[in-house]
């Protein structure tokens, strides 16, 4: 059996009050949602180095990768 997914690249998402100051690892995004963190922006600045220790904050918003069902879970989108 074969599943097709269409996936989606969103840019500047807000990053949910419950996550901040948490890092990627610690908000499992992955595990829980399917969605990968691409890639985060603060200041007009893009940092796409993201890692496990990534810690997150108020001011970033987030470029994220997954399939579109996911994020609108993950997202409220």
């Amino acid at each position: 059996t074969t599943e097709i997914y269409t996936l989606s690249l969103h840019d500047a998402l807000p990053i949910s009050s419950a996550w901040i100051g948490k890092s990627v690892v610690e908000i499992d995004i992955r595990r829980k949602y399917n969605v990968n963190i691409i890639a985060t922006k603060k200041n007009g600045k893009i940092n796409a180095v993201v890692t496990a220790d990534t810690v997150l904050s108020a001011d970033e918003t987030l470029l994220v990768l997954g399939e579109y069902k996911a994020m609108r879970k993950c997202f409220d989108i």
